[in-house]
């Protein structure tokens, strides 16, 4: 992305839209799903293109329980014809603290789900990062799907866990 351009009308800023060279492309999924246990807020906030917002889920265990959350982001747009120097790109935040257990993953999958590989697992401290993703110059993007998951456990009296997971942006770029 070269620069930003807002564009306004009657006042109103409208979008935040890329400016990409000639011939660069940048496609973003389209749809969620949740899986299994509870779902991210606004899971169409991870693939809005805006730098302000974001899908997240925050778990905040102070008594005995087990929590899950598992989002999934697909629905990409086949990749335009000839496309090369293929990335997908995934820019998330996590977090967490206390004496309990946590696990924070991102995943991704390149044929519609069967086989996942792990970006990566926290179960301590933070991280904020944007990962990429090299990807062949013939993989069907329709097939692309990200998966967010947290397990927070609590399992005994006196013991705490703040559990946070944010996915600000998903989507694959190319030329």
């Amino acid at each position: 992305m070269i620069g930003k351009i807002r564009f306004a009308l009657l006042g109103l800023t409208l979008a935040a839209l890329p400016i990409l060279a000639q011939g660069q492309f940048q496609v973003r999924p389209s749809t969620y799903s949740n899986p299994a246990g509870t779902a991210y807020n606004n899971p169409t906030y991870a693939y809005d293109n805006s730098p302000s917002s974001y899908s997240y889920i925050n778990f905040v265990q102070t008594v005995k329980s087990i929590r899950l959350a598992v989002e999934q982001w697909s629905g990409f747009p086949s990749a335009p014809p000839g496309a090369t120097s293929m990335s997908l790109n995934i820019s998330s935040s996590a977090s967490i603290s206390g004496n309990g257990f946590a696990d924070v993953e991102i995943k991704y999958s390149l044929d519609g789900g069967t086989t996942f590989t792990t970006l990566y697992d926290l179960t301590s401290g933070s991280t904020s990062r944007v990962d990429s993703i090299p990807l062949s110059n013939n993989q069907d993007l329709t097939k692309i799907v990200v998966e967010g998951w947290v397990q927070a456990s609590v399992l005994s009296a006196n013991t705490s866990e703040d559990t946070y997971h944010q996915i600000n942006d998903i989507w694959v770029s190319g030329q």
